[in-house]
């Protein structure tokens, strides 16, 4: 059984996308990823494994999630003992000797009997406790969970395995049948229920049963006893695989269910978060290809890390396929690129966006190309490491990507820069990549938004250099404000 709250077609492994922690360290992921955990290592690597994979996501898994993640805001407490339920049954698991390198059959029987006990316990309590609760739960997710609990686990399943364990727990003795092979040889062991009765019409009508022959085993006898137990061994070991294997399989739902409530907890603890900041957030709308627009946008990792003011600000791409946002130095160009991105990862995660309202596409693939600090020792030039970068994400790239640029190729003469951002920035975006790019090559800025092809923004500067954080749409201007951080910096 799959537990299904990620996807409805069953439990699909969440591969990290290409260039993983480049979009950890570029979108300040890693404060998000702690705020969301709240201290738990499990939450973490379940918000951290389901944010990331979202850079290349199932569109249908979208609105799927969003209606498991409300339920989830609606009812923490059922959610909470739901966890609490799961942990304390493996827990239970965890006391037993399941999972021991156990050499012989009768030891992992062992092993597999003490789990199952265990966790026939946690699935009745599973069971009761859906019963009573999937009244309170809407989304397609938790109701069909629901069902498959209650279809799989009748009363009279929980009746016909209790008795199952407590046959096999019956220390008296194992019951096999044994076909004689060549040179009378043992084969096709099988343990049994009970011992066989007579075959036939005559023994039928006799009404007899089959005689049962005893070997005693002497209290010395070495190779007697060592005979006899590998006689019991090789009846057990198909019953001993099967129930290992079942075993092993409620663990797997009791660990899928745990690690799938918390990428929806974590979630839930970063929306809460948020709501005691006073900030907005929203479920997003999923739109057409080329849409983007967002209202009150704002990057969360200002509020996680503190001391930053929290500006928010609106965003209308209009179907254009490249943004460019120019604008003073340390006006909130790149925490409003960040913004972007991490409200794009959130939504293609079914999660919700740090913004009032959200509608954007489904994007193949978010990649991030920022502006990286000099290393103390390269073995070559800061342009030409910006050039390989770069030509390792563009091989990665499928159409409908979306592309993040920072202050790209900042590290040569601004011509330089230009020729190779606008051939880069055209390919990209006639092969159906959207781009968005942080810079201060006005020049290249001014010709695409001139033509058309491109939506420019600007950082605002308010009377005597004052930054507002404010984000607006505007043509690029021929100058970064330097002198402005020059007088408040040396009181110039």
């Amino acid at each position: 059984m799959e537990v299904r709250l990620i996807h409805p077609d069953g439990d699909p492994d969440l591969p990290a996308p290409p260039f993983a922690e480049d979009l950890v360290a570029d979108l300040g992921l890693a404060a998000l990823f702690e705020a969301m955990a709240e201290g738990e290592e499990l939450r973490y690597r379940a918000v951290r494994e389901g944010v990331l994979a979202a850079a290349n996501p199932d569109p249908r898994a979208i609105p799927y999630r969003q209606a498991v993640f409300q339920d989830v805001l609606a009812h923490p407490e059922a959610v909470a003992e739901l966890d609490a339920l799961a942990r304390e049954t493996l827990e239970q698991v965890q006391r037993s000797h399941f999972g021991f390198t156990w050499r012989t059959p009768g030891a992992v029987l062992f092993g597999a009997l003490e789990a199952m006990e265990a966790l026939l316990v946690g699935l009745r309590r599973l069971r009761d406790w859906a019963l009573t609760a999937r009244a309170g739960f809407s989304s397609p997710g938790f109701r069909a969970l629901f069902e498959r609990l209650e279809a799989a686990l009748p009363d009279a399943f929980f009746q016909e395995a209790e008795d199952e364990l407590r046959r096999l727990r019956d220390r008296r003795g194992v019951w096999a049948g044994v076909r004689l092979g060549e040179g009378l040889l043992g084969r096709d062991h099988r343990p049994l229920a009970e011992p066989p009765g007579p075959g036939g019409l005559l023994g039928r009508w006799l009404g007899g049963r089959a005689p049962v022959h005893r070997v005693v085993v002497a209290e010395r006898d070495v190779a007697g006893a060592r005979a006899l137990g590998a006689l019991s061994d090789r009846a057990l070991a198909p019953l001993a695989r099967v129930l290992a294997e079942s075993a092993q399989a409620a663990i797997d739902f009791f660990q899928a269910l745990r690690r799938q409530l918390a990428f929806y907890r974590g979630a839930a603890a970063l929306w809460r978060r948020l709501a005691a900041a006073g900030l907005p957030r929203a479920i997003p709308q999923v739109g057409g290809e080329e849409a983007l627009s967002a209202d009150a946008l704002y990057d969360p990792g200002l509020v996680l890390r503190g001391g930053s003011p929290v500006v928010t600000n609106d965003l209308r791409a209009g179907g254009r396929p490249v943004l460019f946002i120019t604008g003073a130095n340390r006006g909130g160009k790149t925490t409003f690129l960040r913004a972007i991105g991490v409200a794009q990862l959130l939504f293609q995660a079914g999660l919700f966006v740090p913004a009032a309202a959200y509608r954007a596409g489904v994007r193949r693939g978010v990649f991030t190309h920022f502006v990286r600090p000099e290393e103390a020792e390269r073995e070559r030039g800061k342009f030409l490491e910006e050039l390989a970068r770069m030509d390792a994400l563009v091989e990665a790239m499928r159409p409908g990507s979306l592309l993040l640029l920072n202050e790209s190729f900042a590290s040569t003469n601004e011509r330089e820069a230009t020729l190779v951002a606008e051939g880069l920035v055209r390919a990209l975006a006639e092969a159906g990549v959207r781009v968005a790019y942080v810079t201060h090559l006005h020049r290249l800025a001014a010709g695409f938004c001139q033509a058309g092809r491109a939506l420019c923004l600007r950082a605002e500067r308010g009377p005597e250099g004052a930054r507002t954080f404010r984000i607006r749409p505007g043509v690029p201007r021929a100058t970064a404000h330097a002198d402005d951080l020059y007088r408040r910096i040396l009181g110039g």
